[in-house]
């Protein structure tokens, strides 16, 4: 339900900030076979841009659904190649929603702030991620850059609520957080703070 949560998110963040679907150029940030960008064309959103690390989901998604994105590009975020940048911002990107990406090593912490550098201020950022990856500030954690977005004012929070996303292979619930946001003034980097650092907790199996 996660692809699911994350538009419904997306439509209250369009709806909050009063901006036309039809006008506003999506990022999805790990883009996978497309499902994310398939509901939100449901929206009325009429230019969507994939974007993922894996070769093989932009392969199944332009196999099963070819018609869902004005460009779907292959990239890392936390670590771009020559060039990435450059055509990530040609599409001039107006709002960011990602599903579930978020969390570990394969979409850190910078992935995130990769893709914020490239939204105007007042920009939707949407995104669902397991709740472990917010309550820790080890490898891959998220706690302490996203309150650090939050208070230096380069997000602002618009919603925060919890779900259960699924059940594990031994029947316990995995729970999600979906954050809805907007783009605002650009404060200091959350991932190296002028000051204060503590012992990590481990990171979520």
């Amino acid at each position: 339900c996660s692809p699911q949560i994350a538009i419904s998110g997306l439509a209250h963040a369009l709806d909050s900030l009063r901006l036309e679907p039809a006008e506003i150029v999506l990022f999805d940030l790990g883009a996978g076979t497309g499902v994310v960008g398939e509901l939100a064309s449901g929206l009325g959103i009429r230019s969507i841009v994939g974007v993922d690390a894996l070769e093989a989901a932009r392969a199944a998604c332009l196999r099963d659904r070819p018609v869902v994105y004005r460009d779907y590009i292959i990239g890392d975020l936390a670590a771009p190649a020559p060039g990435l940048l450059a055509r990530l911002r040609r599409h001039r990107p107006t709002a960011l929603v990602a599903a579930g990406a978020f969390g570990g090593t394969h979409a850190p912490p910078a992935t995130l702030l990769g893709a914020l550098a490239l939204l105007p201020p007042g920009a939707p950022v949407v995104f669902t991620i397991d709740e472990r990856w917010m309550q820790t500030d080890g490898p891959g954690g998220f706690r302490a850059p996203i309150t650090g977005l939050i208070t230096s004012g380069r997000l602002r929070l618009l919603r925060r609520s919890r779900f259960r996303h699924r059940l594990s292979t031994t029947g316990n619930p995995i729970h999600y957080e979906l954050l809805v946001a907007a783009t605002a003034s650009v404060g200091p980097d959350p991932l190296h703070p002028s000051s204060g650092s503590g012992a990590a907790p481990s990171a979520p199996d």
